[in-house]
């Protein structure tokens, strides 16, 4: 732990889970713009250049101590990223699930509400279950009511218990009715964000090189790139996703931050309308940036194979057929518009990609 004075000019946050994916690149943009953090996990990997700056001080401890708890929230605003999130994992650990994403939120929650710390609290785009399109297949595709994602309008959908991938997108949403009910009968002040598909460098891990397990799909089809096996198309690769960039992505949390009057009490969808694909569609897209950024044609032929939902994550698997986000309140509330189209954002992850893994851009 790094035991660095406070400097009561600066602005000051607690970022539960910094050494995460989104956590690691919002503390960096946060320290240049001058702010001083509080970074609390147990795994620092992401984090070597921000101890460059003075402002910022790592805790590796566990906040299920309750002891490490109450001092991660000894700050004026708490931003919580801390969450198990790997699909996999969802349907081989539903229970873990449940009590870890839910549990820690609520504990931490309750120690904002002691501390009167303002709490940011990550969610999810799972919370909106499937889309009401996706059980009226005659409907027509230009009535967006049945599948753009309202945060304060659409319907969350889950399917039945015994599909175990909704423990994640269960356990979040109940984060945020419990958030919302002590806002309401508390006072605690909150907002919430809901993200769609981040990406960018230092977003997962890839199996039997710096992890084990089955990450995310675009990891996973890194992964495959990376070692010479075809993309792993789940279920055909027809479901749907948008995406974006983690440096929109962050501008956006930054104009959330730093706007408490704006924000508080609201629930955000971040993500990029205009970024949507299918994940054939994006398997080809990672191919074709390997292709730019190595000047190699040859990524392109790289060969896709179908597996089933059961094979690849094992029973109890189920997923959303398609994940749009209306972002009208992020732009009336935050002045926020992503810009980063899908191919800049692969070129970047690529790169980064390439030369993280040691790879000289040739064919495995």
């Amino acid at each position: 732990m790094n035991d660095l004075p406070s400097n009561p000019g600066r602005k000051r946050a607690a970022i539960l889970g910094a050494g995460g994916f989104v956590g690691s690149h919002l503390s960096l943009r946060l320290l240049e713009r001058g702010w001083e953090i509080d970074g609390w996990d147990l795994d620092a990997h992401r984090l070597p250049q921000l101890h460059d700056f003075d402002g910022f001080r790592f805790h590796r401890s566990d906040l299920r101590d309750p002891a490490h708890l109450a001092a991660a929230v000894d700050a004026p605003l708490v931003v919580n990223l801390a969450a198990l999130c790997q699909p996999a994992r969802y349907v081989s650990q539903p229970r873990k699930t449940i009590e870890d994403n839910f549990g820690l939120s609520r504990d931490v929650a309750l120690a904002c509400l002691e501390s009167k710390a303002r709490l940011v609290q990550f969610s999810t785009s799972e919370v909106y279950g499937r889309t009401l399109a996706s059980y009226l297949p005659e409907a027509p595709a230009d009535d967006d009511g049945l599948w753009l994602l309202r945060e304060d309008a659409s319907p969350l959908i889950l399917e039945p218990t015994s599909v175990h991938r909704w423990s994640y997108a269960c356990s979040k949403q109940l984060v945020e009715r419990f958030l919302m009910a002590l806002a309401k009968e508390e006072g605690l002040e909150i907002a919430i964000v809901r993200p769609f598909n981040f990406l960018g460098p230092w977003m997962d891990f890839l199996p039997g090189r710096d992890g084990e397990g089955t990450p995310r799909v675009l990891a996973s089809f890194l992964s495959a790139l990376l070692d010479g096996r075809p993309f792993p198309l789940v279920d055909g690769g027809c479901n749907r996703r948008t995406f974006c960039s983690i440096h929109d992505a962050t501008s956006a949390l930054i104009a959330l931050l730093e706007r408490p009057e704006d924000t508080r009490g609201q629930v955000f969808n971040l993500g990029h309308p205009g970024n949507e694909c299918d994940m054939r569609v994006l398997a080809t897209e990672l191919a074709a940036s390997f292709a730019r950024v190595t000047g190699d044609p040859s990524w392109n032929d790289h060969p896709m194979a179908d597996i089933s939902s059961l094979e690849f994550y094992g029973e109890g698997y189920g997923d959303s057929d398609r994940r749009v986000p209306c972002i009208a309140k992020a732009r009336r509330l935050l002045g926020w518009e992503p810009v980063t189209d899908l191919p800049t954002i692969l070129d970047e992850v690529s790169r980064w990609a390439l030369s993280h893994y040691s790879q000289k851009g040739s064919r495995p």
